[in-house]
């Protein structure tokens, strides 16, 4: 048994205490008198008896949760089953939200029978028990019935290496060899394995695509999420007559509120509102709604066109408001004015929208903008729904929306006000921080150069629904404005150039972002930086995603301890975080001393860790007392068989050659020639390397870019004779076969802004390092083809903001070029405004679409921050790919 059952008084208390509020589920188990531990999202009672076998997951929607606990728990004391339970509400909820990885979406129960037929036993059990409850589909399982559900899979994890230090589960195949226990999607029993639930349910695979209603063939899908799917579907409508259409769905139990309302209840209420709206306002024509298996399907029109988000993308192509051409500013706020008509027209038959965003309008072909989405939508004459369904998209949700206040039309208001905000700024608008009308208004009067527009769309924001405009008055000033565009004269000639101001207070900015790394909102209970989950092949890509620990430079631990460092060096104050630095160096160092087969890359192994200490070391700022020259150089002295600038020896070669200011030893030297005459030895006669995948020739990270740029640093500290002749064959090689004949880089290439930049950097380190004055014009001529004034919503310094800020300082240096240190300024002043504050003296940028900051050097706020430390002291911090200590 795994704890006395409790008895009939003690069960009674309990049931008549279930009406409590536990959001902590240890407090639960704690009244039934259970030892537990915790296992990951879950509190474990008791250990299983085996490996691995059949395991039973339950879903619930949120509100049925703790009277599923009352009724279950009980059942599975008296069999001494082990089991696991979600920890606590809020956990609870991402994993019904699809937040904590797509694998694991659901499984708010989990159960390990001791044998297969106990599995059976129990599942029938379990189905009789539940049959009043509704959960989301468990993707990973076979459904059996009810909310019951089954995997054959390993019961315990085991403490092998994966890339992030994490223990994954093994599980051993019919043949006996020990595999990666495979979390298939959707369900399908693997061969060898037998199935106890024959009584209860076939094994069934779902399919992915089949004939939907019998009328509709699925053909792709259009966005994948855990709540339903967007699908592109053939309509055969008639034997002779076949149409596109657009089907959502609905999945059963996802997203449920406290009523229990779930996705399945928002598609009905979407449907309703469209046969009530449909030829009042521009909606597209609506098919049917049906039901198949577990989820309910909405199919419509296919509005051939594209959202105005995308139109909005391809209008600006990286430009700011005051670089478009007249007539585009004109097209924009005329297509504005469109938005505010529809949604006047929306308030007029007595809805609110409360999701008013670019995504959500399509312009088709002739021009028509079309409504598409009405998920949240709230009827002014029924109050229905009830309370309101959800929230909206970050940046466009006032402040009554997001506390779940009764809507009003101020609601709609607000998110008007969030629509020019990023029609007119080229941002998102969860850029910017709408706390402080006054502080908003200077801003966006600096970006844009028209203050009374920027007063328009701070009024439309206002944190007070009072405050804000009508739409009649909105509609008027932007068709005055309008106006004035049509005569030229809205914005003066004066506001074309706009420069960071001379008394912008950098340093204070790095100190508050520099606090801001200690924030509770990115750091675990025990003050260690969480990053973002990766999605894998199984993974649907939620908005909201869930969050570890990785030990990583590029994504993880070491990067933001490396930025530190930097930033105490040039005399940065990083004294609150001194604290959390020191509790995430310690954890760095446990994974390196523990990890038995360590990734040796730059990215994401040893190699990253080390060129966060060697950093460390040479700063001569703290002491250290877990790392020395002989751990560090032992770290490096095994390299691996892959080449690239991430994973292989052309990163370790970077971290060696940082390495060099801090450790004198001769072995460094004889390390980079091992790396340089294994790189030099797999070159081809054409002067590329061969790349796995194939498809990674020309990737900076995975490809030959990053081994050239790997090679030009080395060539930059010491001559080497056959190194100099395999880079310049290399960069031949790269320019034949990336340029075009006019000098651009082609646009299947340029496509990915990681290797757009990677190009243009090893051209301009080409020039410094060979001296050849073909390098510094094919690099000026894709420099140019840059906006002036770039603006991305894009910040990361993976492929945003900071990145190419990094590139303009680049070239400012190596060809001492004024204008490239202009167009770095230009990034410096858009970070400049959009930073926004957690308190008064810490702060963070939001750094790409989602809401979630982390602390990550190439996906986070760190590699902000060190872009900002570079503007800072440009002669003592390099880019950051560039080993610290060249020169330049």
């Amino acid at each position: 048994m795994l704890a006395k059952n409790p008895s009939d008084t003690q069960e009674s208390h309990l049931r008549a205490e279930h009406t409590s509020t536990f959001n902590d589920f240890s407090e639960l188990l704690k009244k039934y008198s259970l030892y537990f531990f915790q296992s990951d999202f879950y509190w474990q009672v008791g250990e299983p008896n085996r490996n691995q076998g059949w395991i039973l997951h339950l879903s619930v929607i949120q509100s049925q949760l703790r009277n599923l606990f009352y009724l279950i728990i009980p059942e599975l004391i008296k069999r001494g089953i082990a089991f696991k339970v979600v920890k606590d509400m809020p956990t609870a909820n991402n994993l019904l939200g699809g937040n904590l990885g797509y694998a694991n979406l659901g499984k708010l129960i989990t159960i390990y029978p001791n044998t297969d037929e106990e599995a059976s036993e129990i599942a029938q059990k379990l189905i009789c028990l539940t049959q009043d409850f509704k959960g989301p589909a468990i993707p990973t399982d076979a459904h059996l019935g009810s909310i019951v559900y089954a995997r054959y899979g390993s019961f315990k994890s085991f403490a092998i290496s994966k890339f992030d230090g994490s223990p994954a589960k093994l599980i051993s195949a019919p043949d006996g060899r020990q595999l990666i226990d495979p979390y298939t999607i959707p369900f399908a029993l693997a061969n060898g394995i037998s199935w106890p639930f024959k009584n209860i349910a076939p094994p069934e695979s779902r399919a992915r695509f089949k004939l939907l209603d019998g009328k509709y063939y699925p053909l792709q899908t259009i966005k994948s999420d855990p709540k339903g799917d967007v699908i592109k579907a053939l309509y055969f409508k008639k034997p002779w007559k076949i149409e596109a259409c657009i089907i959502k769905q609905g999945r059963a139990g996802m997203n449920a509120n406290e009523k229990g309302k779930d996705m399945i209840d928002r598609l009905k209420w979407q449907f309703a509102i469209f046969q009530k709206l449909n030829k009042k306002i521009p909606v597209p024509k609506i098919l049917s709604l049906f039901e198949d298996a577990s989820s309910f399907y909405f199919a419509m029109e296919y509005v051939k066109g594209i959202s105005l988000q995308k139109w909005l993308i391809n209008a600006y192509h990286l430009s700011a408001w005051i670089d478009l051409p007249q007539a585009t500013k004109i097209k924009l706020v005329e297509l504005l004015l469109k938005v505010i008509e529809v949604v006047k027209k929306l308030h007029s038959y007595g809805y609110i929208h409360r999701d008013i965003t670019p995504e959500n309008f399509l312009l088709d072909k002739t021009g028509r903008l079309v409504l598409i989405d009405f998920e949240l939508a709230w009827s002014i004459q029924t109050n229905y729904p009830l309370p309101p369904f959800g929230v909206g998209t970050p940046g466009f949700m006032s402040p009554e929306q997001i506390r779940g206040d009764t809507p009003t039309e101020k609601e709609d208001i607000y998110a008007i006000g969030s629509f020019m905000l990023s029609f007119f700024s080229n941002l998102l608008a969860n850029k910017w921080n709408a706390s402080s009308r006054v502080t908003l208004t200077n801003k966006l009067t600096d970006m844009i150069g028209d203050e009374t527009l920027s007063r328009l769309i701070t009024g439309c924001v206002d944190p007070l629904p009072k405050q804000r405009p009508t739409l009649d008055s909105v509609s008027e000033l932007l068709s005055d404005f309008r106006n004035k565009l049509v005569v030229n004269c809205a914005v003066s000639p004066q506001a074309k150039i706009i420069e960071v101001e001379d008394n912008c207070d950098l340093q204070h900015m790095i100190e508050m972002a520099v606090n801001g790394l200690a924030n509770p909102t990115i750091l675990n209970s025990k003050g260690c930086w969480l990053s973002k989950l990766t999605n894998t092949a199984n993974e649907i890509v939620t908005e909201q995603v869930g969050m570890k620990i990785i030990p990583g430079w590029y994504k993880g631990l070491a990067g933001p301890l490396w930025v530190l460092t930097i930033a105490q060096k040039v005399q940065i104050n990083i004294n609150s975080c001194l604290d959390i630095y020191n509790r995430n160096l310690e954890l760095v160092r446990e994974i390196a001393l523990n990890q038995d087969e360590p990734s040796f890359g730059l990215f994401q192994g040893s190699a990253g860790r080390a060129l966060a200490i060697a950093e460390r070391l040479s700063s001569n700022v703290i002491d250290d007392v877990f790392f020395d020259e002989g751990h560090l150089l032992s770290s490096l002295s095994s390299w691996s068989k892959d080449l690239s600038l991430a994973e292989g020896i052309s990163g370790q070669g970077l971290a060696l050659l940082s390495l060099e200011k801090c450790c004198k030893s001769p072995k460094i030297h004889n390390l980079l020639q091992v790396y340089t005459t294994n790189i030099l030895r797999e070159q081809e006669k054409a002067g590329y390397w061969k790349t796995t995948p194939p498809g990674a020739l020309f990737d900076f990270h995975h490809g030959n870019i990053g081994i050239i740029w790997f090679l030009l640093a080395y060539l930059n500290r010491y001559a080497d004779a056959p190194v100099k002749l395999a880079v310049q064959k290399a960069i031949e090689w790269l320019i034949e076969k990336t340029l075009t004949k006019t000098g651009t880089i082609k646009k299947s290439i340029a496509n990915s802004n990681t290797n757009k930049i990677g190009i243009v950097l090893c051209l301009i380190h080409s020039y410094q390092v060979l001296k050849e004055d073909k390098f510094k014009r094919l690099a000026e001529i894709n420099l140019h083809a840059i906006p002036e004034r770039m603006v991305s919503s894009d910040f990361t310094l993976q492929t945003g903001l900071s990145a190419f800020g990094h590139l303009f300082l680049d070239a400012y240096e190596v060809f001492n070029d004024e204008q490239w240190k202009i167009r770095a300024d230009w990034i410096l002043k858009i970070l400049s405004l959009t930073f926004q504050n957690y308190t008064p003296a810490s702060g963070f940028w939001v750094v790409e679409q989602s809401n979630i900051i982390t602390a990550d050097l190439f996906e986070g706020v760190s590699g902000i921050i060190h872009f900002l430390l570079r503007c800072y002291k440009p002669h003592s911090v390099t880019h950051p790919l560039w080993p610290s200590g060249l020169s330049q």
